[in-house]
Formats: structure tokens, sequence, C-alpha cells
């Protein structure tokens, strides 16, 4: 159990949260990504900040991304909260703008390479962020997970509690992974090649009935264009069912710094 704070308004308020160098660079950029073996169709594609590397210093870079990632599970409880309370700001403040664009859709996430269970609760706080974000936005549909006060302890892999009586039920994701592959960014690095076409419905459990019919907008922390595991998430969210799918990524990466383009 983390004792990370999902979000404290007063700290919000206070100031406490993001570097304000970082917010004031907030743009929401939209752009189309083409068809290929993954996807079949061109999908809209909103994305807030471009991202250079793990390691990149800019005051422009989402560094926030890397702590929720945390993939080597930091412990340091003020920089993981930082960080997701600096996520939830951008989170709701695109989803504001998406909601006018896209009423009534459904937001989903893309799950991380494993099962829930093989993370700890540090680990999943972009999707509590995401989930805190939406509790606040009104005309969207809820597809990632629901935040509530800490209920009577009960046994359920879709439940991550935090000790600020706070859990967050995931069990109204629209896409969940039933089955572990290897994290896209590693397998990318090592050359163990591209994605299999077709792992999202392989490995993932698609609730069908919560999207069929409906504009889906399907999140991710970071897209990298060549890794295609985002496209096949959405063709998957089109194979069950949903009429529309719109991609959301907090970052994009990008190979070097283009201020005079990018900004």
């Amino acid at each position: 159990m983390t004792s990370v704070k999902l979000l404290d308004e007063r700290e919000v308020l206070g100031g406490l949260v993001a570097p304000p160098h970082l917010l004031r660079k907030f743009s929401l950029y939209e752009e189309t990504l083409a068809s290929n073996g993954y996807l079949s169709r061109p999908t809209t594609f909103h994305w807030n900040f471009p991202y250079y590397s793990y390691w990149s210093n800019s005051p422009r870079h989402p560094k926030f991304l890397n702590y929720l990632k945390n993939d080597y599970n930091s412990s340091d409880e003020n920089l993981l909260k930082i960080a997701t309370n600096t996520a939830i700001i951008v989170l709701r403040m695109t989803l504001e703008t998406l909601s006018l664009m896209y009423p009534s859709a459904v937001v989903c996430a893309v799950p991380r390479s494993k099962v829930m269970s093989a993370y700890t609760e540090a680990q999943l706080l972009f999707y509590c962020a995401l989930a805190g974000a939406l509790y606040d936005v009104p005309g969207l549909e809820n597809g990632v997970a629901v935040i509530r006060p800490w209920r009577t302890y009960r046994h359920d892999p879709n439940l991550v509690r935090f000790d600020n009586n706070v859990e967050v039920d995931f069990g109204c994701s629209v896409i969940k992974r039933c089955e572990s592959t290897p994290p896209t960014h590693m397998s990318h690095k090592q050359g163990l090649g591209r994605v299999e076409r077709g792992i999202t419905k392989a490995t993932c459990e698609i609730n069908a009935e919560a999207i069929k019919g409906k504009t889906v907008i399907l999140v991710d922390d970071i897209y990298t264009k060549t890794v295609n595991i985002d496209e096949d998430a959405i063709e998957a969210l089109y194979e069950a069912g949903a009429e529309r799918v719109i991609f959301y990524a907090v970052g994009k990466t990008a190979r070097q710094e283009q201020p005079n383009t990018l900004y």
C-alpha cells in the first residue's frame, strides 16, 4: 500500500503541485494517425507535450510521466504525489475540452503490459489520476475506474487501495489485461521486434457492451509512432463495436527539441 494521496485540493490550490512552467506550455494538439498494418482506418489523435526521452531535462518535458510509470517502483512519497496531482490537472483540463468535442464519449485507457496484480499501487498511478480527473468532468462515460471511500476489506483483484481511506475500483475498465506481455518500450529497445498484431484482442478482455455504437476516447500516457501498441488497441475497440475511436496521449515522443514548430 502506498501513502500517496490521489488529490488534495488544499495543496492543489496552494500551488504545490505542478511546475508552473510546464502548465504554461500546456496545449492540446490534433493530428491524424494513418492506417497501417495494425490500424484499418485513419484516427484522430490529440496530445499535450512532446516527450523527448526519459533523461530529458527540458523544462517543457513532461517528466511527471516518468514518475507515474514508475518502472523501478519508487517509494518517494512526495515525488509520486506531485506527479499524480500534476497528471490529474493536465488530464482534467484536456478531458474538459474533449468532452465538448466528443460529448457522451466513453473514456478508457490502454492497459499496462502485465496483468494488474503484477504491479504495486504506486505503479498504477497514471490510471488512478485518469479516474480522478474523470470524476470532475461531466459529459463523459467512465470506462477506467471508480474512486470512492475505502469500504470494508474484501479480496477483489480489481481494487487498488490507498492509505488515505480511498480505493480505486477497476471493475468498470473497458480494457483489462488478462495475460501479461513484454513491456513495449523494453521490447522495442532490446530489438525484440514489433508488437504482434492483434495482441490487444489476444491478451485483453474488452467490454464490448460498454462501447457498442459509441464514440470512445482511448487514453495512453506516451505515444511512440513505431511501437504500434496504441494502433492495435484502437483497432481492437473498433472490432468490439465502437462507432468511432479518438486517441489521446499526454506525451508524444520526439527525436529532438523543435521549439519553433512544436510550440
